[in-house]
């Protein structure tokens, strides 16, 4: 029995759902790609899964036996408070998340696994990771260098040169894409890297995308400035002087101040009722969403393996994307998707027009992408790939040990 303790960010709400009632306004990221191949390994019956998560909503440290896995949830933000610091003052990223290093690094200690698995660079999970003293795993996910040139910030720039460290320093690396695999080779040329694709929901490989004569798209994603919405908007005007019956819904949520922001420009652009901003949705609706939808527009400026171009390869909705990142490693132009420069709006409204003109192309599209999601994001699959990863590793630092008794 191989005994496995993930550092990662989970949704807590997921495992103890009465936290919800004392922060009903806090909103927790579903991390589903994390949940989906936790559940798949937590099937096996050669793996003990812990999970070793942190949150704001618990008061102390709470462990939790669900689904076949062990949850170990520790307090992190403002302490004897149910809030995490706030973005103004992040007391936790200004300490080089000292104290969350120190309290995940002594939690692992007392599970004494054969192997941690950290999963991304953007808090503290990897750095605890790297610290622990045992075989790690390092799975990146988005790539706080990249994230920094279009969106810097003094806290960030922390976040950064923390990546870095544990970049530098871990051995073993999970990546999904030519860039994040450019990236960890760029820092450390020695490291040994493994390919560990997301898991996606079953609830999209059991949705089936079908051609209609709608002008309807989708957008699935925070809403943020990085994630180029001002640009969809931007599009949108575009098309909507030539097309009147168009319209765009948008999945997902960010800061109050910011979605405000994009609506008043929405209304100024004129296209204010023929955008839907739909907030945060479970994966069953958007799901229905795929169905109900003709393209699935992402022009995010920055990405490494966006989970939402993902599901959409599963479902088989038509992909129009921006050609950066770790995307062109998912899709193919002309072939999966129809990829576009950043922060071009009219390129954009072009791409979409075409393919709004061409069912022929959104079906071609729509075969392609749909046999390469369901092969590359099969929960079964990346499950496979992470064992593979972990006996590796196993084996080789028993080589590694053999070697020294030898000597």
């Amino acid at each position: 029995m191989m005994k496995v303790a993930w550092l990662a960010p989970y949704n807590v709400l997921s495992i103890l759902p009465d936290l919800a009632a004392s922060r009903p306004s806090c909103a927790v990221h579903a991390s589903s790609w994390i949940r989906n191949l936790a559940l798949g390994l937590a099937a096996r019956n050669d793996v003990e899964l812990h999970i070793v998560t942190e949150s704001p909503l618990v008061s102390g440290p709470v462990t939790v036996q669900k689904e076949g896995i062990s949850f170990h949830i520790l307090k992190s933000g403002i302490p004897f408070m149910r809030k995490a610091y706030p973005s103004v003052f992040p007391l936790d990223i200004m300490t080089c998340y000292a104290g969350n290093v120190r309290k995940l690094v002594n939690r692992v200690a007392g599970i004494k696994p054969d192997i941690v698995h950290s999963h991304g660079t953007e808090a503290a999970y990897s750095l605890a990771g790297v610290k622990s003293g045992f075989p790690c795993l390092v799975s990146m996910q988005g790539i706080m260098a990249a994230i920094c040139k279009v969106s810097p910030s003094p806290h960030a720039w922390i976040v950064r040169k923390l990546e870095r460290y544990e970049v530098s320093t871990a051995r073993y690396f999970g990546c999904r894409t030519d860039f994040d695999h450019g990236f960890v080779r760029s820092i450390n040329s020695s490291a040994r890297i493994f390919q560990i694709n997301e898991a996606v929901d079953r609830c999209y490989f059991n949705t089936d995308w079908e051609l209609a004569d709608t002008n309807s798209l989708l957008f699935v994603g925070s809403l943020c400035r990085r994630k180029g919405v001002e640009i969809l908007l931007d599009a949108m005007a575009i098309l909507r002087k030539d097309s009147g019956n168009i319209r765009l819904r948008l999945v997902g949520d960010g800061k109050p101040s910011y979605v405000d922001f994009l609506r008043e420009r929405a209304a100024n652009l004129g296209i204010v009722d023929c955008v839907e901003f739909m907030g945060f949705l479970p994966a069953e609706k958007i799901a229905e969403l795929h169905k109900q939808s003709q393209i699935f527009v992402l022009p995010t400026e920055v990405d490494n393996s966006p989970n939402s171009l993902a599901e959409a390869m599963v479902t088989g909705l038509p992909i129009i994307a921006s050609r950066v990142g770790g995307i062109p490693s998912m899709v193919r132009h002309n072939e999966t998707a129809y990829l576009v420069g950043p922060r071009d709006s009219s390129d954009l409204a072009d791409g979409i027009e075409f393919l709004l003109g061409n069912p022929a192309a959104r079906s071609e599209m729509s075969r392609n992408a749909r046999q390469v999601g369901r092969n590359d994001f099969c929960a079964a699959n990346v499950v496979k790939q992470a064992m593979d990863a972990y006996h590796q590793i196993l084996n080789a630092g028993k080589r590694e040990q053999d070697e020294r008794v030898e000597r």
